[in-house]
């Protein structure tokens, strides 16, 4: 994914929210901007994340991260963020 991203919940880069998917050898280089649930690449996790990166900016409120907002369960490895994070 190339583009840029805005939304208010469970904004990501690539994926808003896994729920029990797995995502892998993926990119998203776009900027992300949301209220809360923000990531790079992922908003929201709840499943397997591997072999990824995001190096686009991420701007939120609650739960930002440069690759993902929040990782209720599942993992992630082997991945990578390089972009600027604001928000808590």
């Amino acid at each position: 994914a190339t583009g840029a991203v805005a939304g208010s919940y469970e904004v990501g880069g690539l994926v808003g929210y896994n729920y029990y998917g797995t995502v892998s050898e993926c990119y998203a280089t776009g900027a992300v901007a949301g209220y809360q649930y923000v990531g790079g690449l992922l908003g929201a996790n709840g499943g397997t994340v591997s072999q990824c990166y995001a190096t686009g900016a991420v701007t939120g409120e609650e739960y930002v991260g440069g690759l993902v907002g929040v990782t209720y369960y599942g993992t992630v490895s082997q991945c990578c963020a390089m972009g600027a994070v604001t928000g808590s």
